[in-house]
């Protein structure tokens, strides 16, 4: 993660911050399908070269998507926009911990149930990714009284 924060930066420059966000949701997106896939081995080394993967875009996304979040408002909403940010990414781990456990027991069995929760996170991502593209930069604002 620490090497995709770094990294998150010099890209957005480079490409913009949604082309990166896109790219990186897309290569999540990939990265779990893949984990999803190596899991069927015997072997962990699959697993452990698919995931690997996760945590520098893991860096890539959260940096992104910060910067993007305060981007988007003027100056004295910083603290606001990166308030509102933090608390959906709280809610989204409450609501995958909350749709995880029961996908890992419904199967009864814990290799499909851990394909299963692997191909909803690819799903999650995917459509946030359809979000990044679809959305439109629009010009937030908000008169503070």
């Amino acid at each position: 993660m620490s090497v995709g924060t770094l990294a998150a930066a010099p890209a957005a420059r480079r490409w913009g911050r949604r082309a990166v966000l896109g790219a990186a949701q897309g290569a999540l997106a990939l990265t779990l399908l893949g984990a999803a896939w190596a899991s069927t081995s015997a072997s962990l080394v699959p697993l452990v070269l698919a995931l690997a993967p996760a945590g520098l875009v893991s860096g890539v996304l959260v940096s992104t998507m910060t910067a993007q979040s305060i981007a988007t408002v003027e100056p004295g909403l910083h603290g606001a926009a990166s308030s509102v940010l933090n608390t959906s990414r709280q809610l989204g781990s409450a609501v995958g911990v909350a749709v995880v456990g029961p996908l890992l027991g419904a199967a009864h069995d814990l290799d499909r149930g851990f394909i299963a929760c692997l191909g909803a996170g690819a799903g999650a991502v995917v459509v946030a990714l359809a979000l990044t593209l679809l959305g439109r930069r629009r010009a937030v604002q908000v008169r503070l009284a």
